[in-house]
Parts: structure tokens; sequence; C-alpha cells
């Protein structure tokens, strides 16, 4: 079996080819081993590769002139990636399974059951953990991501009233606005829970750098993945039954700031 790498110019520069290749990926592969967007990604690959060595060639510069014209492109690759994508939701369906591999979503309740608990526990650490999850959710991010927030990218919107970030993306790599709106549940809004987290002492130790990038949550940046234990809020809810929580501290933290809803000033 020839490399792909030694494949001529004359297979390669072919409708027909292609179109042999998706569908031996999709069909005659282990199920172990294929996924449509796997598939997909390898197959644009391998023409961009394919393209740039024989597309200055004479006798293939046609195929691939035709190839990148966005008339022609959409013509037959764009719709064999569609048939692709097709081909994967029919089986998907077939073996009653989801295309998307993602976690399945948590809802508001559960995010209000785990910063319950964290505030129940009231520690450095827990507090910690309820403002990752909080500011997370209030970007609507992947677990990693929040990994990238730092108060040096905070700008105040003089619109809105409200402090926004912005942060990087890790699959697309484009940045993300984040508005960190206050909110009328103290235990789902992000900015009550990195105040109770400064309360807590979790920052005091952070020394500001003017020539470098200051995270917010040192533990986790820098990381190319956060600890699973600290970034995804439905791992990080302590199970406390409602009859067996633990009591409310006595004394509770110093001062601890409180989220206010910004007052309307439209009527």
């Amino acid at each position: 079996m020839a490399a792909f790498d030694d494949l001529p110019g004359d297979v390669l520069s072919n409708e027909v080819f292609w179109r042999e290749l998706a569908y031996f990926l999709d069909n005659d592969i282990a199920e172990s081993e294929k996924k449509a967007s796997t598939i997909i990604e390898y197959l644009r690959k391998c023409t961009r590769v394919a393209c740039d060595k024989f597309s200055k060639e004479p006798a293939f510069k046609p195929f691939w002139d035709q190839f990148n014209d966005p008339n022609d492109y959409t013509a037959w690759f764009k719709g064999m990636i569609r048939q692709l994508n097709v081909s994967a939701f029919q089986k998907a369906v077939q073996k009653n399974e989801t295309v998307a591999k993602q976690a399945y979503p948590i809802s508001l309740e559960q995010r209000q059951s785990a910063a319950r608990a964290f505030s129940l526990i009231d520690t450095k650490d827990s507090h910690f953990r309820g403002a990752v999850c909080q500011v997370n959710a209030a970007a609507c991010g992947r677990p990693s991501e929040v990994a990238n927030f730092s108060y040096d990218i905070v700008v105040w919107d003089a619109i809105e009233n409200i402090p926004v970030a912005q942060w990087v993306q890790m699959k697309t790599h484009k940045h993300k606005l984040v508005l960190l709106v206050p909110g009328a549940d103290r235990l789902l809004c992000p900015v009550y829970s990195l105040a109770l987290a400064h309360a807590a002492g979790c920052f005091r130790l952070q020394i500001h750098q003017p020539d470098d990038m200051n995270y917010l949550f040192t533990s986790l940046a820098n990381r190319s993945k956060p600890p699973a234990t600290q970034a995804r809020p439905s791992s990080l809810a302590p199970r406390l039954p409602a009859t067996h929580a633990p009591p409310l501290p006595a004394t509770p933290l110093a001062s601890p700031p409180r989220a206010h809803r910004i007052p309307r000033t439209d009527h």
C-alpha cells in the first residue's frame, strides 16, 4: 500500500480518488477509529497538501484551479463534506447516540447547587472553585478557557456600566467578550463569586507584573488544560444531601462584598 506522499499527481488530482477515500473513511474503518469531524478535517488537510504539491504543474493545474474556484469547490467537495455529516447523523440516530460527544450541559439549578455547596464549605479553596465555575459559566466557555482570564484585559463598559473581559477561545483561537454582569441570584453571580474569593484571600499573594500577563486564576494559567477537578462545574459540586448539609458558619467572612443589581437609567 502506497503512502500518501508517494501517490502521483494524476491520482491526487482526480475527484474520483477523493470521493473513494471519503467513502472508505466513512464506511470501512473500525467504529472506534472514526469520527465525522476527524474525517472531514483529514480530507481538508490532505487536499491542501496535494494542492500545494501539484497545483503548479501544467498537467494538474486545471484541476486545482477548478478546485480552488469557489463555485466548483461548492459543487463537489463541499457537497461531499455535507454528505459525510448527513451520514454521521443517520448512523448516530440508528444507534440512539448523539453526533457530538460533548458532555451534557449542566443546568442553572445544578450551578446553584454547586455554588451553595462551596459557600457552605467556606474555605479558601471552595470559594476559588466557585469563582472558576461562575466566571466560566458567564462566558459560556470551555473548561480550559477560564485559565486565560486576566485582569490586565478587563475594561469598564461605560454604556452598559459593567466590566468586560476578553479571553482566547482555545479551539477557534478567536477572542471572546465576557460580560461580568452582576446577577439577581447571588449563587449565579460571577461578580459576587469573585468578591467572595477575594475576601477569602484567594488572590492575596498575587503580585502585579507590569510587563507580563497577570492571570486571575494563576494555578490554572499557563497550562494546556486545567485540572478537571477545578475546571469542570459538574465534577466540582460535592453531593450534599439537604438533611446532612453542614451548618452556615457562625462568623461570616470579614466584610464580604455584596453584589448589587445595576440601577436602570431608562425610566
